[in-house]
């Protein structure tokens, strides 16, 4: 977990500590990095559509990051690292009474992204269409303006003797528990896709009444359990 969230924060991402499934781009956050609170979903203040037509704010970048941070193996204790990964993304998952069958676990990451926000739609949209109450939050909260976004996680289990566990065995039910709306599959006998997409690293932005609704401020590094926010200096002249 620690060599993951230093890769993370390599790139100029605030890696993920408080569970969250709807935690993407748009997402309204107050609190602290260790313990933020949902202001409101992303969709709340940055809808994808309005009226029907859509808004084009968020968009995907999918060749920024390293395949090193995509593949992972661990064992013995930080084994458990790789679960938690899935249940920071907000997957209700958990170990099961037969955990300790397993030695080793592998980790791909499938679809390894960035999704980010476009700051010109989104001002356009503060200035000409966003709703006052939103406004009002946003001048006291931060927002998600970009998230390393992975829309795959897949695990596979070796036992003592380096053997994959088959997992169609009824083996997936003793070694890992899984909420009901987890999106999974079992695909080779031993390996649990898990298709619920999960956040791994966020920046912040913002939005202000000083600022006419130009995204000017980033937080990029948290320290101190408090989020540093810096001007981006983009409109100085402005």
């Amino acid at each position: 977990m620690k060599m993951l969230k230093k890769e993370i924060k390599s790139y100029g991402y605030i890696p993920m500590t408080t569970p969250m499934q709807k935690s993407g781009t748009g997402t309204l956050i107050a609190g602290s990095p260790r313990a933020f609170s949902i202001i409101a979903p992303p969709e709340e203040c940055f809808p994808n559509e309005v009226n029907g037509i859509a808004t084009n704010f968020r968009f995907t970048d999918y060749s920024t990051l390293p395949s090193r941070i995509k593949n992972i193996t661990a064992s013995g204790r930080t084994k458990i690292d790789l679960i938690e990964i899935a249940r920071l993304g907000g997957v209700p998952i958990g170990i099961g009474g037969e955990f300790e069958r397993v030695e080793t676990i592998g980790l791909e990451m499938k679809g390894v992204s960035i999704e980010y926000m476009n700051a010109p739609k989104i001002t356009q949209y503060y200035q000409n269409a966003m709703s006052e109450l939103c406004k009002i939050y946003l001048d006291f909260s931060g927002f998600i303006f970009q998230a390393i976004k992975v829309d795959q996680l897949i695990y596979t289990f070796y036992g003592r003797q380096g053997e994959k566990i088959e997992l169609d065995t009824g083996a997936l039910e003793e070694i890992i528990e899984l909420g009901f709306e987890v999106e999974y599959e079992i695909e080779n006998h031993a390996e649990l896709i898990i298709n619920t997409p999960t956040y791994l690293g966020y920046q912040l932005g913002s939005l202000r009444y000083e600022d006419f609704g130009l995204s000017i401020y980033r937080a990029t590094k948290a320290t101190k359990n408090k989020w540093r926010w810096k001007n981006l200096d983009l409109f100085k002249n402005f």
